[in-house]
């Protein structure tokens, strides 16, 4: 397959591109700012892709998919800054994906759990949307116009993603930079998602192309956790006394509402694809076993 991530330095973008290559398929990237690799300087507020996928050396006896990973997805900036989070998540990433489909690159989005309105969880593809945040109202604006427009794209919704390295930003980091510095684990009381290894969704994302999916699919760890019985077992696994708190959302200082119930049903998606989801358990244990974290310089 000849695969293109738009946005492959970030967390998600960078394991999809590297399980992508390490699979033997044609694969790009881009990042925001130029650096010292082979990933291309891409800015969804301002450039276009038509002109770089024209010069991509792919096979044309290979189908091509254009996957979309980058977007602004800090809540809250989502929405202190509608506008700016829009140009990105919204206008921009509707160009792309428009570039995508008029050069045959069959568009991916990457969608969110965001679009729920976290009332009851374990939500199947056929539960009507409803977002309580503006991030959730951007990425679903976009999942309606891909149906709209371009009916044969994949959108894959995700929910919260961790990985098993110390060197990377995610969850599971955050949680040991707190306990080394003796900081408890501050959890929002009663919220329930399906924590998903990152190196899963560069797994689901592959056998989705392969299987040439279409239409929304949810891929999520069928294990569910609450957040604060994540941090328990996080803590147990790592060696460290329990050291969670758990208060109500409305104790937050959140400039928009997180939904409390994000769980994904991955049923329909597990038939399809034959996907294996890695169980929290494992991550963790793989995550102690990682090098810790280089300071700066």
């Amino acid at each position: 397959m000849n695969l293109f991530f738009l946005g492959a330095s970030g967390f998600v973008g960078r394991h999809a591109l590297a399980r992508a290559r390490a699979a033997g398929h044609a694969a790009w990237g881009t990042r925001t700012r130029p650096a010292a690799d082979d990933l291309i300087p891409f800015d969804l507020r301002r450039d276009r892709l038509a002109p770089i996928l024209e010069r991509l050396p792919r096979d044309p006896n290979q189908p091509s998919f254009g996957i979309l990973c980058a977007s602004i997805r800090q809540i809250d900036q989502c929405r202190q800054d509608p506008a700016a989070s829009r140009a990105v998540n919204c206008t921009g990433t509707i160009a792309a994906l428009t570039d995508f489909a008029r050069a045959d690159f069959t568009p991916v989005f990457l969608s969110t759990s965001y679009v729920f309105s976290g009332a009851t969880g374990n939500y199947t593809e056929a539960d009507p949307p409803a977002p309580v945040c503006e991030y959730g109202r951007q990425k679903l604006e976009v999942e309606q116009w891909l149906t709209t427009h371009h009916p044969q794209a994949l959108i894959l919704r995700l929910d919260k993603i961790v990985g098993a390295a110390r060197a990377e930003a995610h969850l599971f980091s955050e949680w040991q930079t707190w306990l080394a510095a003796g900081r408890p684990l501050v959890c929002i009381a009663n919220q329930t998602f399906s924590p998903t290894d990152v190196e899963d969704i560069g797994c689901s994302m592959l056998l989705a192309c392969e299987r040439r999916l279409a239409g929304i699919w949810h891929t999520a760890n069928p294990e569910p956790f609450t957040r604060a019985g994540l941090a328990r077992q996080f803590c147990a696994q790592m060696g460290h006394p329990a050291n969670v708190i758990e208060k109500p959302l409305s104790a937050f200082d959140f400039a928009d509402p997180r939904p409390l119930n994000t769980r994904l049903d991955a049923a329909r998606f597990i038939r399809a694809t034959g996907q294996r989801y890695t169980p929290m358990a494992a991550t963790i244990a793989a995550f102690r076993q990682s090098p810790a974290r280089q300071p700066p310089g």
